[in-house]
This record gives C-alpha cells, structure tokens and sequence, in this order.
C-alpha cells in the first residue's frame, strides 16, 4: 500500500491540475466572449459638421463588439435627436456624448465665446451697416461716428463730425436670438418671424468698456469682413475736411489722366510716395 501512496498522490494533484487548468481556460474564454458579444451603440450616418443639430437620419444603431465601444457612447436614437455636435464626427463614427451639447441659449453663448473674451450685446437699434445680413460665425469690423466739441474761431464752440475705427476681425456670436450659424430645418421656421434687436459680440473686457461708451455717445457701423480676411490694415480717422482732401485728390488725379496724351504715364502720389501709371487704352 505503503509503495501505491506516491502513483495515488499523482493521480490525484493530476486531476486537480486538470480540474484548475480547465476552470482558467473556461473563464478566459468567457471574458472573450464578453468582450466580442456585440451591443448596440449609435453611429453617424454621414460626415456631420460642427454646430449641426443632429437629426434622425444622421445616426443609427449598429451593432458593435463590447470591448470596441467607447465610454461616453450612446446608444439611443432619441438622446441625440435635437442635440449640437461640437466637433466634427466621421461617417461611421460613434456617436458620444462629449461631442454633444443640449441648446440652451446660455450654455451655447458660454461654449462659443473664445478664452479671455467677453459677450457683449449691443442694440440693433444703435447699429447700422449689413447687420441684417450678418450671421452668428461671421467677422465684422466697427466704426464709430461722433459728435466732437471743439474750440472754433473767437472761442466759439464747434461740433465737428469724426468717424473712428474701433476694432478690426470681431467675432459675431449671436444676431438677435440666432446663436449659430446654421439654419433650422424648413418646419421649424415656418411662421417665424425674424426680429434682429441686438447683435452680439466677442471682445476683451477693455474693448467692451470702449464699445458700451461708443454706442452710448454715438453710432456704430458694423462692416462684413470677407471669408478667412484676417488682415488688420491701419484706418485712419475721417471728418469732412479729410472726407474732401480724399475726394479732392481722387478727383485730381482722374482729370491729370483725362489729360495725359495716349502713351505717356501719369504721376500719381500716394501720401509721401510716387508712382508712375500708364493710363489703358
């Protein structure tokens, strides 16, 4: 008996290798499958864009092995419907809800005004210029026209007529209630009646200051820049005596052109610098 004890002993831590061995494998092959077994999660349709409301024909639900899917994905069509993508997702993309945001007027003002800037509203009432034209996205220069008191002959007190440049590239945040720049769907705006009473804008806190105190004391002027215009170039400041000195020279210099006998050149002085042009035929 004494001599079967060890063959015994092996037998039996034998079978409980095998018992373990199988029991390891058997929960490995579990966790895979976990990992594999597909579960339903939302992707997009198409390439949507950012600032787009997500409709029901831009997503669906796919089926999607479990450890593919994202943390913040969702998996339901009616969560999204109505929400603002805020990033760009790709077709095929997951749809997840660090990309989305609900519309609500403040929590979208807050998302879209730049770091270090401010939303400043002024009244549309105060404002002229394309401002009916202007969407939420869109840079704009302003100018400001005021009324300057100043010290004329006999020491009689003058108003003088100025018109200043105030700031150049502003982002436009919002034009009377539209905060995108997007349209909504036909449906939506059907018997909307579009009221602009104010225009909003992105600006530093002592640029705010300057334009509060503008609007307040004169009329500002909002000028559409062109599509991916970043330029900044110098303006100076116009009353009527420079209004005229501009006409003046332009007048001048198109009568000396009138003049010029075909084939000679004609100088023309730009401020402090001369240039020669050769008027066409």
């Amino acid at each position: 008996m004494s001599n079967r004890l060890p063959l015994i002993t092996a037998i039996i831590l034998g079978l409980l290798g095998v018992f373990l061995s199988n029991r390891y494998f058997q929960k490995k092959e579990k966790e895979l499958f976990q990992g594999t077994k597909p579960k339903p999660v939302l992707v997009a349709l198409r390439d949507i864009p950012a600032d787009t409301i997500i409709k029901k024909t831009d997503v669906k639900v796919a089926e999607v092995p479990a450890k593919f899917i994202q943390p913040s994905a969702i998996n339901s069509i009616k969560a999204v419907v109505g929400k603002i993508t805020t990033a760009f997702i790709l077709k095929g993309e997951q749809i997840v809800s660090t990309k989305l945001i609900s519309p609500e007027k403040g929590k979208w003002l807050a998302i879209k005004t730049p770091a270090g800037k401010r939303a400043v509203s002024i009244s549309a009432d105060s404002v002229t210029g394309v401002s009916g034209l202007i969407k939420p996205g869109d840079y704009v220069d302003i100018l400001g026209t005021f009324d300057l008191i100043k010290a004329g002959e006999g020491g009689r007190q003058e108003i003088q007529s100025v018109t200043l440049p105030l700031f150049q590239n502003v982002l436009v945040l919002a034009v009377g209630k539209e905060m995108r720049k997007f349209s909504l769907p036909k449906e939506e705006r059907r018997g909307e009646k579009k009221e602009i009473s104010t225009v909003t804008l992105a600006l530093s806190p002592q640029e705010v200051e300057n334009l509060v105190f503008a609007e307040e004391k004169g009329k500002i002027r909002l000028m559409l820049r062109a599509a991916k215009d970043e330029e900044e170039p110098p303006l100076s400041v116009v009353n009527f005596s420079t209004l005229l000195q501009n006409f003046s020279s332009s007048v001048s210099t198109q009568e000396r052109i009138k003049k010029v006998k075909k084939g000679e050149n004609v100088e023309v002085f730009r401020g402090l610098e001369k240039e020669e042009v050769k008027p066409s035929e």
